[in-house]
């Protein structure tokens, strides 16, 4: 049997980190346009099943997020028409 005093974490230890305040990395950097033809760059706000990111977890502003929206509902419209 193991020892009880062994201690074991399922989530992270380092609580204190994950409260850091959340900011629109756009904003910050004062960036105003986002090539929307970077696949690279665009795959950072998607998970594994081609579903946005929420705000919450990316730190988005409210316009960002929005514009997010609309470039992958119009990647989407897009590669139906060649799909067909």
């Amino acid at each position: 049997m193991s020892n009880k005093t062994e201690i074991r974490y399922l989530s992270p230890v380092d609580i204190e980190k994950r409260k850091q305040n959340k900011y629109c990395r756009f904003k910050k950097m004062g960036i105003k346009y986002i090539d929307y033809k970077d696949p690279d760059f665009l795959m950072r706000f998607l998970n594994e099943q081609g579903k946005i990111l929420p705000r919450r977890i990316t730190g988005n502003s409210l316009k960002f997020q929005k514009f997010f929206k609309c470039i992958f509902k119009t990647f989407d419209n897009f590669l139906e028409c060649f799909n067909n």
